[in-house]
């Protein structure tokens, strides 16, 4: 009794966590994975961005509202175009930003979901 148990041995020691970071943005399991395949699955992962949002600054939050406030006037935008032409070139501008949006928010959070931050 009170000894220590052999998964005291096993523990996550700063190396051991910042080699598992390594190995894991060696890997980005991320980019193959094809996400959730069930409803339920869905709903879960749908409270990923929300937990990763929390992780922000306050500035880092404001620039965040501001980029999505860009997307939705180029939204605006595509919604009022005269023309096909011009409906594309919004649309490509509109997934860049949603793209760059989350781009920053990952960039932001990862050394803190990685437990580096």
């Amino acid at each position: 009794m009170g000894g220590k148990s052999n998964k005291h041995a096993l523990a996550w020691t700063d190396e051991r966590r910042r080699q598992q970071r390594e190995r894991i943005l060696a890997s980005k399991p991320w980019e193959k994975s094809t996400g959730a395949k069930t409803i339920e699955g869905k709903r879960i992962t749908s409270k990923n961005r929300v937990k990763r949002l929390a992780l922000l600054t306050p500035r880092q939050l404001d620039r965040v509202i501001s980029m999505q406030f860009q997307s939705s006037k180029l939204e605006q935008a595509y919604r009022q175009a005269d023309t096909p032409e011009q409906q594309e070139r919004l649309k490509t501008m509109i997934e860049e930003s949603y793209k760059q949006t989350k781009e920053y928010i990952r960039k932001c959070t990862d050394d803190k979901v990685f437990g580096t931050g």
